[in-house]
């Protein structure tokens, strides 16, 4: 279809959907390929929420967590969230 023959008011809204379309086209090409597998990231995300279980556990028990085990938690949760980014895109 031709830009001229779309009527004034609604060519904005015509030449956005053109872009859009043209945009997930080109996202959909240049797809990179995933990092793992499904399977090695459920073995990595199943380990870590047995990670975080664990010290989930160990707090409920009135134990104080030391820094490392605030740390390694944190690392934890960043895995588990970049896993997620990873799978959705």
């Amino acid at each position: 279809m031709s830009l001229a023959a779309v009527d004034a008011e609604r060519r904005a809204t015509v030449v956005l959907d053109e872009i859009e379309t043209a945009r997930r086209k080109w996202h959909g090409e240049q797809r990179r390929p995933r990092a793992l597998s499904a399977r090695e990231a459920l073995e990595v995300m199943s380990f870590e929420c047995l990670l975080v279980w664990a010290y989930g556990k160990r707090l409920l028990a009135g134990e104080e967590p030391s820094p490392e085990d605030e740390a390694r938690v944190t690392t934890a949760l960043r895995t588990i969230d970049t896993l997620v980014d990873e799978a959705i895109g």
